[in-house]
């Protein structure tokens, strides 16, 4: 079951009401992952020349950020919260009706329907990240993921907020056992599209190393999105390109399912 709120009060009600209920050992929260459309063009990586202006057909994976398929098939409870501003009730309602055939018998789902600033996220945080270590959820059980990414040519308040949001997340969380809790999505690349990443482990990374995963991944993969299975093949390029072990260590697939008692495990364990 589903339930939906704009209200921040009102959030503090059901989270207390469901978790008395259900004692939640997995909680999952997803920032600005809902679904706006089935099918997109996405551009190909400007650090490739041939690729300046091209671009491919994409399904939409939505439904994989607000319901990581790693959440699937859990002997425990699972709390699912997805942040995103819900603009009208028929976006409300199609999201709803998404997630109607994701949803599992152990698992709670809450829309908090929130326009997002870094105001409004530290207000949440500020309120969550406690509520969470009172109920002593494991540090390797919570995952806060941040999909804010603009795919065309953002204003200047959208990139402010797309540079500065998992930074203002990760500062509320930075004091609690949970600060290596906190991803990022690696946003619209077609070989990263199902990857998020550690943002403590790997966002000096992110920036330093970036260009060069692009063009590895492109040159061996092409077009296709890397995944678990991709795993191995990736271990076994380490060695000629070092760059790779970091990634490994700290990309999780948000579409592979479960594979052990922790939420998520990197690419590196599937090897």
């Amino acid at each position: 079951m589903s339930y939906y709120t704009e209200e921040f009060k009102e959030l503090q009600i059901v989270l207390d009401v469901l978790w008395n209920y259900n004692n939640y050992q997995y909680v999952y929260v997803s920032v600005g992952g809902k679904f706006n459309e089935y099918e997109f063009a996405m551009p190909l990586p400007t650090t490739v020349a041939a690729h300046a202006g091209k671009t491919i057909q994409m399904r939409s994976n939505a439904h994989l950020q607000m319901r990581p398929s790693f959440l699937c098939d859990r002997n425990s409870n699972v709390l699912i919260i997805c942040i995103d501003h819900f603009r009208n009730e028929v976006e409300e309602k199609i999201n709803r009706d998404i997630c109607k055939g994701l949803i599992q018998p152990n698992m709670g789902f809450i829309f908090y329907n929130l326009n997002i600033t870094l105001e409004s996220i530290t207000e949440f945080f500020n309120y969550f990240i406690p509520l969470v270590e009172s109920r002593e959820v494991l540090q390797e059980n919570f995952i806060v993921c941040n999909y804010i990414r603009f795919m065309n040519e953002p204003n200047l308040e959208e990139l402010l907020l797309e540079d500065t949001l998992s930074d203002t997340i990760y500062k509320t969380m930075a004091s609690s056992k949970y600060k290596k809790s906190l991803y990022q999505w690696f946003g619209y690349h077609p070989n990263l599209y199902n990857i998020i990443f550690n943002y403590q482990e790997y966002y000096v990374l992110y920036f330093a190393k970036f260009s060069q995963l692009v063009q590895f991944l492109r040159k061996k993969y092409g077009a296709t999105p890397i995944s678990v299975v991709s795993a191995s093949e990736l271990n076994d390029e380490i060695e000629k390109y070092p760059f790779l072990a970091t990634f490994m260590k700290s990309a999780v697939d948000i579409s592979s399912y479960y594979h052990g008692e922790k939420m998520a495990d990197p690419l590196i364990e599937w090897i």
